[in-house]
């Protein structure tokens, strides 16, 4: 999962490097017009932007885990 936010506003970035997330770059074509999108509206007048990503679990993969614990009980 990848988001934009500020990177000095204490309950954007350092909450999000809490939830797992970290800088990431941006690599594909679409992030790359996001920040020429965020730069138009001038978003970043109010401080620097940066790009988070973390990892997500597939429902799959949990629906497993919730299993095996269920048979344990």
């Amino acid at each position: 999962m990848t988001l934009r936010t500020y990177a000095d506003v204490p309950w954007n970035a350092p909450f999000y490097t809490s939830c797992g997330f970290v800088e990431t770059e941006r690599r594909t074509a679409f992030l790359r017009r996001l920040i020429d999108v965020e730069e138009s509206l001038g978003i970043s007048q109010h401080g620097r932007r940066l790009q988070m990503t973390a990892a997500v679990e597939s429902p799959a993969s949990r629906e497993d885990e919730l299993g095996e614990a269920r048979s344990t009980l």
